[in-house]
């Protein structure tokens, strides 16, 4: 059996038939999800305006992902953002299950190193959370493989603080959560200020999107409704879960700590890109495919080999397979995995843009995440895909530390 034989066999790749319902699905999601229905999307409004100038100030930033944790002093000035100190290490309970006490312990220590006297925190969190109108944010539950205990319905400033205040540290003037959507999307905006049209999407570790949108339509929030302009909701679009799953997603979902949750983030993003790779081997080596089957006992794929493989690099991965074929194999299954990606990503934003009925005039697409910028061939398929549509893909320097700043230091217009 061919490689594009299993493929098909297995229902991994969707059709153009499937794309086109999840596209319509997706924009029904979205509907239901402002309204607070059944059946949609998180559509999480951030409580976040969008900014019509560049705000000045000192603030301190935590950028808490899903690999990573990124702490900051940034000054904002009308040129720019300068980080003052910074500290980058991997983020706490992705190497281990942590209590809720000392997840937020751990944060503090490295806020309360640079923080000598108060300042405004902005905390970007990339993990679902529903964000509170006075800023803090409770919760919804951990994805991205974050253990840590009793986390889920508790308010992550409100720890924070408590354990900022438990270290002797200065209390913040302020606090002010977002998920890394809204973080990246802000802070692009703040770069290019009068932007009407925007989307912002990571697609890094985890896949998530978010846009502007009009208060008025925001019907879940009543108090939000009646305000004028408009504000950013997070989608939370790694969640979309109406898309027929291939026994090799279902094989993922099974070994993820979470296998009910984020379900079109297990598809494509990059802490699952790994899993789908030696999830399909699996199979493939079931069908008799691999020359080699007993080589999977000791591999472990990563999102890192695949993007090797698609762009032409060598990687350890593919010098463990010795056999010609299997190696074939290999970069073979790495292209269809980026290939659906593609796919699906394309699929989501023609669902939000036929949401929000911006047809003809160019929106900004603010994109952060290592696996859609680290992979080349992703990015000239993505643009490809999206080239009946009028947007324009941007990347903005620390745009996750620029927009946690950009929405916590003075007021937002």
């Amino acid at each position: 059996m061919d490689c594009e034989s299993f493929l098909s066999s297995i229902g991994f790749m969707p059709t153009d038939r499937a794309l086109a319902q999840g596209r319509e699905a997706f924009r029904r999601a979205m509907a239901l999800g402002l309204a607070g229905q059944p059946g949609g999307l998180p559509m999480l409004p951030s409580y976040l305006p969008l900014n019509r100038r560049r705000p000045t100030g000192e603030a301190l930033v935590l950028d808490a992902g899903g690999t990573n944790l990124r702490t900051a002093h940034v000054r904002l000035t009308e040129d720019g953002m300068e980080i003052l100190a910074r500290k980058d290490r991997p983020m706490p309970g992705t190497k281990g299950r942590l209590s809720r006490e000392a997840f937020f312990r751990s944060l503090a220590e490295d806020a309360a190193a640079m923080m000598a006297s108060p300042l405004p925190i902005g905390f970007c969190f990339s993990f679902t959370a529903d964000i509170l109108p006075d800023g803090d944010a409770r919760v919804l539950y951990l994805d991205k493989e974050l253990q840590v205990d009793g986390l889920v319905g508790d308010t992550v400033a409100t720890g924070l603080r408590e354990a900022l205040h438990a270290l002797g540290a200065p209390a913040p003037t302020r606090i002010r959560v977002m998920n890394d959507a809204p973080a990246a999307l802000l802070g692009a905006v703040t770069q290019h200020p009068g932007t009407d049209g925007c989307i912002g999407m990571i697609l890094g570790t985890g896949f998530n999107c978010c846009y502007g949108e009009e208060n008025r339509r925001i019907t879940k929030a009543p108090a939000l409704q009646a305000q004028e302009g408009r504000s950013i909701i997070n989608i939370e679009s790694g969640a979309f879960s109406l898309m027929t799953p291939s026994p090799a997603d279902l094989l993922v979902r099974k070994g993820s700590i979470d296998p009910d949750q984020s379900v079109l983030e297990k598809m494509l993003s990059g802490a699952y890109q790994g899993s789908l790779l030696g999830a399909l081997l699996k199979l493939a080596a079931e069908q008799g495919m691999l020359a080699n089957p007993e080589v999977l006992t000791h591999v472990h794929p990563t999102a890192i080999d695949v993007s090797k493989m698609v762009n032409g690099h060598s990687c350890l991965l593919e010098e463990a397979f010795p056999d010609a074929r299997d190696k074939a194999l290999l970069r073979e299954l790495s292209m269809a995995i980026v290939r659906r990606a593609v796919l699906l990503v394309s699929m989501t934003l023609h669902g939000i843009l036929d949401e929000i009925g911006v047809r003809e005039q160019p929106v900004l697409l603010a994109v952060e995440g290592s696996t859609y910028w680290k992979n080349p061939l992703l990015q000239q398929l993505l643009a490809e895909a999206m080239a009946d549509c009028p947007v324009k893909f941007v990347r903005t320097e620390e745009a996750n530390l620029l927009g946690a700043a950009a929405g916590v230091v003075g007021k937002t217009e």
